[in-house]
């Protein structure tokens, strides 16, 4: 795994790697059916905090990558979707979110593909309970790293995507979710995070997710 981290990030670091995975509950991974080779793995944590008295928690997404050699035929969501929807269904009670930090445009760009709404966004500013939601979230994570004001997250050390990897073009900018992670987050080339939320509930889940959800067979629409 962190052999795959290296091929894709700079200044990313076996101590630190594993000090974060030790962190997390659960890890996905995807595996090359011939070579049983790891192609992606995504990290999950669950965490958990109340706001106006009521309980919230979030999926945290930690480190994720997919070789970019596999990413037409793996689909991480095939896996990550299911799973965290089994922890929703099993605590209805509770609000769930997903919380992420996005280091680069490709993983914000996922989701408005799969999801109605999640913040910051470019289609409607972030409502205050939700905005004190994530706030918490990253500020227990990150601390003094995380700026409330802008939901970025400064970071410390020279980790980040490597050149050639998640290059953002004049061509990229045309598309609105693109340009505004640029905006939003400026220092992304040098490491700096979006820290974002999303509701993890059915009602705000796109047809794509849905279609996955609908046929795995431990899924209960």
């Amino acid at each position: 795994m962190f052999a795959l981290m290296r091929m894709y990030f700079d200044g990313v670091r076996e101590d630190i790697f594993q000090r974060d995975l030790f962190e997390k509950e659960w890890v996905a991974l995807l595996r090359d059916a011939s070579t049983t080779e790891i192609c992606g793995f995504s990290t999950i944590a669950v965490l958990k905090d109340v706001v106006d008295g009521q309980i919230n928690k979030a999926v945290y997404s930690g480190d994720t990558i997919v070789r970019k050699e596999h990413r037409q035929a793996f689909s991480l969501e095939t896996v990550w979707i299911p799973f965290v929807f089994s922890l929703v269904q099993a605590e209805p009670d509770i609000d769930w979110y997903w919380f992420l930090v996005c280091k680069g445009y490709r993983t914000y760009r996922y989701l408005p593909v799969h999801f109605k709404r999640f913040w910051p966004s470019p289609d409607d500013s972030v409502p205050p309970r939700e905005k004190r939601i994530l706030d918490r979230f990253a500020l227990k994570k990150f601390g003094d790293f995380y700026f409330p004001e802008s939901y970025t997250i400064k970071c410390p050390e020279d980790y980040r995507l490597k050149k050639g990897v998640s290059d953002i073009t004049p061509a990229k900018r045309k598309n609105r979710y693109v340009d505004f992670f640029v905006q939003s987050n400026p220092g992304w080339y040098r490491g700096d995070e979006l820290a974002c939320i999303v509701p993890l509930s059915l009602g705000n889940i796109k047809s794509t997710l849905r279609r996955i959800l609908s046929s795995h067979s431990t899924f209960t629409p």
